[in-house]
């Protein structure tokens, strides 16, 4: 027979059992429609006359494992992108997978060789779309903060100024 002590002593240790399980953080959701955290944090870096109003969140695709994802419209500055991706990953070997995925075909401006190149903040490269036809891109990575950006554009050097003022 369960006196009303031991009866207080297992509910207690019921709700901390309840309470130590909902309480524990989840991992990183994949889905970034269901991860507002992940979705804010990739706002936060949205750059160049982006605003959260000209970007979407993306949902999930298993062949890229990025924690959020933003589709970005064009934008608001003169020479700016055509379009842009923001991706945040949840680790450095997941963002290089997909900053080593884009096409590094132009050597970017200031630069007489194709392929990436260092910047302060991480790597950046350029390169060409086959569709539309004479677009461009330019892609770079925001290594501290596991951020990759690819923009694309009809003018490579205003791409480049346009990056050059909105890293």
């Amino acid at each position: 027979m369960f006196n009303v002590v031991q009866a207080a002593r297992a509910m207690t240790a019921a709700c901390i059992s309840v309470a130590v399980f909902f309480g524990m953080s989840a991992p990183a959701a994949a889905d970034p429609t269901d991860d507002q955290a992940n979705n804010d944090k990739l706002l936060a870096f949205l750059s160049g006359g982006y605003t959260p109003s000209d970007c979407q969140a993306s949902k999930h695709y298993p062949q890229d494992p990025f924690l959020a994802r933003l589709g970005c419209g064009p934008d608001s500055q003169p020479n700016g992108p055509h379009a842009a991706t923001y991706s945040l990953y949840g680790n450095k070997a997941d963002l290089d997978k997909t900053f080593n995925v884009y096409d590094a075909s132009n050597p970017c401006p200031g630069t007489t060789e194709a392929g990436a190149t260092t910047w302060s903040g991480g790597r950046v490269k350029c390169g060409h779309i086959s569709y539309p036809v004479g677009e461009y891109m330019l892609t770079w990575t925001r290594d501290a903060d596991l951020v990759v950006v690819n923009v694309s554009g009809q003018d490579p050097a205003a791409l480049w100024n346009w990056w050059l003022s909105a890293r």
